[in-house]
């Protein structure tokens, strides 16, 4: 029975034209409405079946074919913070993302008192160039580097456990990975910014822990499978905006576009206070290291023998992107934290945002530390997050 089930989820898996998941709404073959199901679990597919008849299959599970059963209602309704409506506020894809850019470079300045006698203040650039910012194979970050890097902990005080990473979108949102809402059997209660090591006070950081008010976990995503791994943590108050601490960008464009000048300066980049190996104890000093983002085919083939249980339909070059291999790679810690774009200029007179970053990718999971690793791909996701963090084009 198991066999024949297969036989026919495969050839009815070709209809299915979008990302479905269990409980969303479907069309059936004939047109008509119904929700998606385990087959097992639907009478009218199983006696599809038994007729030889091949139902509309949504997706499958494992072995398990989930088909689109009629005459039922969906009983996972979409989250009210991404209702119709706010998308619909937000309008093209990427507009507020873009809008809010723009606005947050205004904290790379600083209004200070003006040592000019007839000025009350004056602004001080507070952007933190670096010489090497791409340099692969990986190294320290710097102070201010990466302003929008977020530690998430979990557990009570003073017993707190930093174990993912995840970066600063708004005054009041971290974007992390949907994993990360839970390390064993502890929820994610906080999120300390402004840090550069973790083991000391004596580190050029201004750290501010904050505690955790919302979680926002995507509706699509159904652990042990890793498609859309993306969340998003409201914290309980606004951010203090520093030097330390600002909010990045989003990456708003389909596809990374190539820059003129040094090829280094094409790699997008991966942060976090990750293992520095398989074996090895995570760091305490936040690590940088510039990764080699893979084309799509080879992205399914490097992945193509992970589990069914973590990839049933392989990877999803629409909502997930590879980068990294050759030894270099972000690793366990590292989850959650950011794959970004570096400022494409350091000028205040380009049409660009000055001195801002722009998150291309969201770390999710990889094989052995060094061997590459997969990324929630940013741009896929853009509609929820926009809907969520800035609801209404706000």
């Amino acid at each position: 029975m198991l066999a024949c089930l297969l036989v026919l989820a495969l050839a009815g898996l070709a209809q299915a034209q979008q990302q479905l998941y269990e409980g969303s709404k479907c069309e059936t073959a004939a047109g008509a409405p119904g929700i998606c199901k385990r087959l097992t679990s639907c009478p009218w597919a199983v006696e599809e079946v038994k007729r030889g008849r091949r139902p509309k299959i949504c997706f499958l599970q494992g072995p398990w074919p989930f088909a689109c059963c009629p005459g039922t209602s969906a009983t996972t309704p979409a989250p009210a913070a991404s209702s119709a409506a706010q998308v619909a506020a937000v309008g093209v894809r990427g507009r507020v993302a873009k809008s809010k850019c723009e606005e947050y470079a205004e904290y790379v300045f600083a209004e200070v008192d003006s040592p000019v006698l007839m000025l009350a203040t004056e602004r001080q650039d507070l952007c933190a160039r670096s010489v090497d910012p791409l340099i692969v194979g990986g190294s320290l970050a710097k102070a201010m580097e990466f302003p929008h890097m977020a530690l998430i902990g979990y557990g009570d005080e003073p017993s707190i456990d930093w174990l993912c990473g995840g970066s600063l979108i708004s005054k009041n949102f971290v974007l992390t990975a949907g994993h990360c809402l839970v390390a064993g059997d502890r929820e994610a209660r906080w999120v300390l910014l402004g840090e550069l090591d973790y083991s000391t006070e004596a580190d050029d950081a201004q750290p501010q822990r904050l505690r955790i008010a919302q979680t926002f976990k995507h509706p699509g995503y159904r652990p042990p499978s890793t498609y859309n791994d993306i969340a998003l943590l409201r914290l309980e108050r606004n951010a203090r905006m520093s030097g330390y601490v600002r909010p990045a960008c989003l990456y708003t464009e389909p596809t990374l576009r190539p820059r003129a000048g040094n090829e280094k300066d094409e790699l997008p980049v991966a942060t976090g206070w990750g293992n520095t190996d398989w074996v090895g104890d995570a760091s305490s000093h936040l690590l940088k290291v510039a990764l080699r983002v893979s084309e799509p085919a080879a992205c399914k083939k490097a992945f193509s023998s992970v589990t069914k249980i973590k990839l049933p339909q392989g990877i999803n070059t629409e909502m997930q992107l590879c980068a990294g291999g050759s030894g270099l790679d972000t690793c366990q810690g590292d989850s959650g934290g950011p794959l970004q774009v570096a400022p494409k200029n350091y000028s205040r007179d380009s049409v660009e945002p000055y001195c801002m970053w722009k998150i291309v990718g969201i770390t999710s999971f990889g094989q052995a530390c060094g061997g590459g690793g997969v990324y929630s791909r940013v741009y896929h996701f853009l509609p929820w997050i926009e809907g969520i963090v800035w609801p209404g084009g706000e």
